[in-house]
């Protein structure tokens, strides 16, 4: 019988060879220079990514991060098309579309320069200049490289930092007991615009400096336009809040909120995988991570430990395929 056919059972290490020929496919497409050859490789990649899933499927104990997070399939979910399509009002300067990005992403990058300047006041700051920036450098946006929400936050980053530190280096971290400490995150991120006191105000500051035609009053009102999605428990101490999910690429944006002393599943990487951690400490294997921290994880790579000891909450830009080790 070819090994092909559905009665074969995979090698041991076929979903790993996959995962790596995914992501050498990826870079291919990113390097291509016609959209024929890009569009070619992308579909390889795409394949590779499947005959992994399948593989790791038809071994004992393993499954995909989808697994979980799909297990509900008549949950709506948050097209990343919907996110890409307002990048591009934003690009053709439509003040509205910048309003429903603000309030989709203003509670993620305010709580990550908060993290970052270590101070209230400086991270209302650096909130109005990153969006003042998206406003004025949306058409920077890659769709092939990027989330909506990864680039977001990724330049919200780059942003803080060098207007805190011109060497590039982050303010002193904060400790467990200062001001800005785990309930102001965790209120960010469970109650609605609608009762937290900065969200009109900072939008506010940010219409003035963009310079925008303010005569109309729905510009202002941030009220009824916030999407948020529910917090789901796919696992004992594991909560996830889907923020963007894309069907073709598997790509998934979340919040992930893990309860003090909880292990996040082993797992093998078939994308880049993004992390900012938010609130709390998180180990991934060795190194340990502290509020503002990033982490990278290339296609391929596995994390066997992440765990964390006081519960942490993080924005992670990942693959729906990842495979449970």
């Amino acid at each position: 019988m070819p090994a092909s056919e559905h009665g074969s059972r995979p090698h041991s290490g076929d979903a790993q060879i996959h995962i790596q020929r995914a992501a050498r496919s990826w870079a291919q497409a990113r390097e291509a220079r016609t959209s024929t050859t890009r569009i070619e490789f992308e579909r390889l990649a795409l394949l590779y990514e499947r005959l992994a899933v399948r593989a790791a499927r038809r071994e004992p104990h393993r499954s995909t991060l989808g697994d979980l997070l799909y297990a509900d399939k008549g949950k709506p979910r948050v097209a990343e098309a919907a996110w890409v399509a307002l990048v591009r009002r934003v690009v053709r300067r439509d003040p509205q579309a910048l309003r429903t990005l603000y309030l989709w992403t203003h509670r993620l990058v305010l709580t990550l320069v908060a993290r970052l300047s270590n101070d209230w006041s400086t991270a209302e700051q650096l909130t109005v200049e990153a969006f003042c920036d998206l406003w004025l450098r949306a058409e920077t946006f890659d769709s092939m490289n990027d989330s909506v929400i990864g680039w977001v936050m990724k330049r919200a980053r780059s942003r803080a930092l060098d207007g805190l530190h011109p060497t590039g280096k982050r303010a002193k971290p904060a400790t467990l007991e200062s001001p800005f400490t785990a309930p102001v995150a965790e209120l960010i991120f469970d109650w609605p615009s609608t009762v937290l006191p900065f969200s009109a105000s900072l939008w506010k500051r940010i219409v003035a400096r963009i310079a925008v035609d303010v005569r109309s009053q729905a510009l202002l009102n941030l009220y009824g336009q916030e999407r948020e999605p529910d917090w789901e428990q796919p696992a004992s101490g594991i909560h996830c809040k889907l923020l963007a999910s894309e069907g073709k690429r598997g790509r998934v944006s979340l919040l992930v909120r893990l309860t003090p002393g909880i292990q996040y599943p082993p797992h093998t990487h078939t994308g880049v995988e993004e992390l900012h951690l938010l609130q709390g400490e998180l180990w991934i294997e060795r190194r340990k991570l502290r509020p503002g921290d990033y982490n990278r994880a290339e296609p391929g790579t596995a994390d066997q430990r992440v765990w964390s000891e006081t519960g942490c909450t993080c924005l992670l830009i990942t693959s729906s395929r990842d495979i449970s080790s």
